[in-house]
């Protein structure tokens, strides 16, 4: 059995990377339950304005994450909004 050709190899890598470059990204669109959640728990500790619909998926699932358990009171909210703004790349 002959060694694969590097000409075929580079040109099934180029083929690869071409594929997974027009695929398009994953947005936040595609779960709107998802987005609901998080925009409630967001207008919970102060973040009503935010538009979930236009956040990342990794924003989401990051928010989503965060916004678990108790985080509506005392230190844990002050963190909670720390951290929220984090993730919303806020810097005030």
């Amino acid at each position: 059995m002959s060694a694969p050709r590097p000409l075929a190899a580079v040109f099934a890598a180029l083929l690869v990377s071409a594929t997974l470059a027009s695929a398009p990204p994953a947005t936040a669109a595609q779960n709107s339950q998802l987005i609901r959640s998080v925009e409630q728990r967001l207008a919970i500790i102060g973040f009503g304005d935010v538009d979930a619909s236009t956040l990342s998926t990794s924003q989401l699932a990051a928010l989503h994450l965060r916004l678990q358990g108790k985080y509506t009171f005392g230190l844990n909210r002050v963190r909670a909004r720390q951290e929220v703004k984090v993730i919303l790349d806020w810097e005030n």
